[in-house]
């Protein structure tokens, strides 16, 4: 073969390699992007629609020596292990769709110092006031420090609700703890990049096509709900999400245990009951009253969804309590509670979109007019948390969970977890529509009334 036909033939061999390959290139190009599910969008426009709503921070102390570019080597890790930390959502023909080509670099991350002892609480709910940026990272981090306690430290991540829930900011949490204890050892964490997961939409039982779906949201359990006026009105922009902190500490928590198990019933029904009775309590009569209890969905998919994945996979249900009076038996409010839920989950369907079509029709119909809270209140139990309590040099010392709430929707969403033999709860509200002397109040009954009936 003369130098010409070579060339011929290598120019051919090429052609035919590039044609061969380039449906492997369009798969791999096309991979870039996925459609969002039908919750990921509804989040999506929670967000965008009324201020970031939604958006969750989980907060963590840890105690012990920090060494700082080891923590963003692991967060690098991290990154690159689960395909939506690297994503942003975009819309393309009127369809919203995770685009994954953001870097590690694009993800702000940030030391925060202070001499401050609680200065850390203002951080958070710094955070949960700031909406995430149209078509950018879905993510974020802090590290709190106190100028005085050298070995105090504070860790805050906040993500974006359309690709996280709490059992996988829980496992996120976990894995970078164990990835920084390993690299402070001088091994090589052992993290494979994981596939990207499909959205929860695959396993509903109902699901409907359209992006809004007519419902019809004015039940006569909503007509006859007690009212509760905003106490001071604001715009969206004006209004502050704001936490107020609380522990159960080891004795109270083994007793709360002990006695659900004794009226045979969950620790969940108990926190949920409370609620329902600190609402009467504080309104000094009978209430009427929704109270909208998450679920996690990962359990119930088929095939089921591991908690290292991260995604959107919990729902909603919302139940509504009549006639509560604060001086109705604890433990019977509290079943009762529990046999609403389970109603709730066999006659519609753990996986049922109605009740997101209507909260959706609902938040979006909240205006500068509206003057009162349309949800009641809502919780969110994350039960006992299995991890370590030592990473290496480092202790995880507490464990909270809050988020974005201006919408104006709740009075009150309390987020509870377990860990290590203590209770963390955190209460969710907004400012000026709440005040903090009443909600202050509010939760000081909550915890009496949690203490008494244990």
């Amino acid at each position: 073969m003369n130098k010409k036909s070579k060339k011929q033939f290598n120019t051919y061999k090429a052609l035919v390699i590039i044609i061969l390959l380039s449906p492997l290139f369009f798969v791999f190009k096309m991979d870039q992007r996925r459609a969002l599910g039908y919750q990921e969008k509804f989040f999506k426009l929670v967000h965008d629609k009324l201020h970031g709503c939604t958006t969750t921070t989980s907060v963590f102390k840890v105690c012990g020596p920090l060494n700082y570019p080891l923590v963003i080597k692991a967060l690098k890790l991290m990154h690159k292990r689960h395909p939506l930390l690297h994503a942003s959502i975009k819309q393309d023909q009127n369809e919203f769709y995770f685009d994954f080509k953001n870097h590690f670099a694009d993800i702000p991350l940030k030391i925060i110092s202070s001499p401050k002892k609680h200065f850390w609480r203002q951080a958070v709910e710094d955070e949960l006031n700031k909406p995430f940026p149209i078509n950018k990272y879905l993510w974020r981090g802090s590290l709190i420090n106190h100028y005085t306690h050298k070995e105090n430290h504070r860790f805050m991540f906040t993500f974006h609700r359309s690709i996280a829930d709490g059992p996988a900011i829980v496992n996120f949490v976990q894995e970078f703890l164990s990835t920084y204890a390993a690299l402070v050892k001088g091994e090589t964490p052992n993290l494979k990049s994981l596939s990207l997961q499909p959205p929860v939409d695959s396993f509903l039982q109902e699901y409907s096509s359209d992006e809004f779906p007519a419902v019809d949201s004015d039940h006569a359990h909503e007509r006859n709900a007690s009212v509760w006026p905003y106490q001071s009105f604001a715009r969206l922009s004006k209004r502050r999400t704001r936490n107020i902190y609380k522990k159960l500490h080891n004795i109270d928590l083994k007793k709360l245990i002990d006695r659900c198990h004794a009226e045979k019933t969950t620790v969940n029904a108990a926190l949920n009951a409370a609620l329902l009775l600190a609402a009467s309590k504080i309104k000094n009569k009978p209430v009427n009253i929704p109270l909208s209890t998450a679920v996690n969905l990962r359990r119930y998919c088929d095939p089921k969804i591991s908690y290292e994945h991260f995604g959107a996979y919990n729902t909603v249900l919302n139940t509504y309590h009549e006639n509560i009076s604060a001086d109705m038996p604890f433990w019977n409010v509290a079943r009762d509670y529990n046999k609403n839920l389970k109603g709730k989950i066999n006659n519609q369907g753990l996986l049922s979109l109605t009740n997101y079509n209507a909260d959706l029709k609902k938040m979006f119909n909240i205006g500068d007019d509206q003057k009162y809270f349309y949800g009641g209140f809502a919780s969110t139990n994350r039960g006992k948390l299995s991890i370590p309590r030592w990473y290496g040099p480092l202790k995880l010392k507490s464990f909270y969970f809050c988020t974005s709430r201006n919408a104006g929707y709740h009075i009150s969403v309390l987020h509870v977890q377990s860990v290590h033999g203590k209770m963390y709860l955190c209460f969710n509200y907004t400012e000026p529509l709440l005040k903090q002397e009443w909600m202050e109040k509010f939760v000081d009954e909550y915890m009496n009334i949690l203490k008494k009936n244990i």
